[in-house]
């Protein structure tokens, strides 16, 4: 059974693929708390696809997921890896180069994990100053990493149904989606088809979900042009809907991460 796993802003995914490519299964949860590294939201998306695999009954598991650091760190508990020369003593030159191993080996972390994985693996006498150093000096962590922003943790639940919806286009086997998720306790979530990932489709399918649900207070989206263009702007003042959008982060910083 192949699980496949993926995790956002707003929810974490999985989709459960038996080995003839059908769908057995599909689950997604909205990020109880969206200031956490993407990392850790990727590697709960694993558990839970495991977890759900096992409910299946499944015995062999090929789980996907495309975070080179949960890869790391799955290979790492699946394989019972020792630790390497925990012992070690040597030079400031060669210290240094053993952390780097070690922070390459563990999917390039930030600073915390990284020196948690070169106490482990290389030597106790690894000081955070060195971890710091090294991440900052990586070359790889450089060209993929944000700049560090440290953010007020907050929460995008809410209390009553349908009164805030998340929305977002996921893409999976070429083919287009749009993912709404209610943020109320329900967590109810609704995915539909996109023959084009385009602002007047997805405007569509939108009126219709009005139309049978009722219109909410809030709908949550990302930064993409499709929500902030025109026919976006005419739906939610037909429908008296606040779009709120993750670029005004002066109003949204206590309750999200991008």
């Amino acid at each position: 059974m192949a699980v496949w796993t993926d995790a956002s802003s707003l929810a974490t995914g999985v989709v459960l693929e038996s080995a003839d490519g059908d769908v057995i299964e599909d689950a997604c949860w909205l990020r109880h708390n969206e200031a956490t590294h993407i990392n850790m939201a990727e590697l709960d998306a694993a558990i839970r696809g495991v977890n759900l695999a096992v409910a299946w009954g499944a015995r062999t598991i090929d789980l996907r997921t495309d975070s080179a650091t949960v890869h790391c760190w799955l290979d790492d508990a699946i394989s019972g890896r020792a630790p390497q020369n925990k012992g070690a003593r040597g030079t400031a030159d060669e210290l240094r180069a053993a952390v780097c191993q070690s922070h390459d080996r563990a999917g390039h972390p930030g600073v915390r994990r990284t020196l948690y994985f070169a106490r482990r693996d290389v030597s106790r006498d690894v000081t955070r100053a060195m971890a710091r150093a090294v991440v900052e000096n990586c070359d790889a962590c450089r060209s993929i990493d944000p700049a560090p922003v440290r953010w007020r943790h907050g929460s995008l639940g809410v209390s009553v149904p349908w009164q805030r919806i998340s929305i977002d286009v996921t893409h999976h086997r070429g083919q287009n989606y749009l993912t709404v998720i209610d943020c109320g306790p329900s967590r109810f979530c609704v995915w539909r088809s996109l023959r084009r990932a385009n602002a007047n489709e997805i405007v569509g399918h939108l009126e219709q979900l009005c139309l049978e649900r009722g219109a909410p207070e809030e709908i949550l989206t990302d930064n993409d042009t499709v929500f902030r263009g025109r026919h976006m702007a005419v739906l939610t003042a037909r429908w008296r809907v606040e779009p709120v959008l993750l670029r005004r982060s002066a109003r949204l910083q206590s309750r999200m991460v991008r």
